[in-house]
């Protein structure tokens, strides 16, 4: 809804090269991100009280006429977008965290043989 992306920031930012896949460190601070921005701009249509009636001026000075409360509903289902998002990123990290944990073991069997070989 309020996003917007500069296609020439591809360009100009390695991070934002999503052609080998999408970056698990990168998902974090996204969805954070466009949390914390959709709760801000539902605490500012609170704060406001903007009526039903008036439009609401987007930061590009377009006048959307939409009811408030239309788009309070598109705000809470961005959040719940995000959060079901952060669910399923924070079991992603569990399993790779479970993944090094078990790999770490293993090298550190393999230093311990190859010490006792040694000896």
């Amino acid at each position: 809804m309020y996003h917007h992306v500069d296609c020439r920031a591809h360009d100009r930012h390695d991070s934002l090269d999503m052609s080998a896949g999408l970056s698990l460190l990168l998902v974090r601070p996204q969805i954070l991100l466009a949390s914390l921005q959709n709760l801000v701009i539902t605490l500012a249509l609170n704060l406001s009280g903007t009526p039903t009636s008036e439009g609401v001026l987007h930061p590009f000075g377009e006048i959307e006429h939409l009811r408030s409360g239309a788009i309070a509903e598109e705000l809470y289902g961005e959040l719940a977008v995000c959060q079901e998002v952060m669910d399923k990123v924070r079991g992603m990290e569990g399993k790779l965290e479970y993944q090094i944990k078990k790999l770490m073991a293993l090298a550190e069997e393999k230093v311990l043989d190859e010490e006792e070989e040694g000896r």
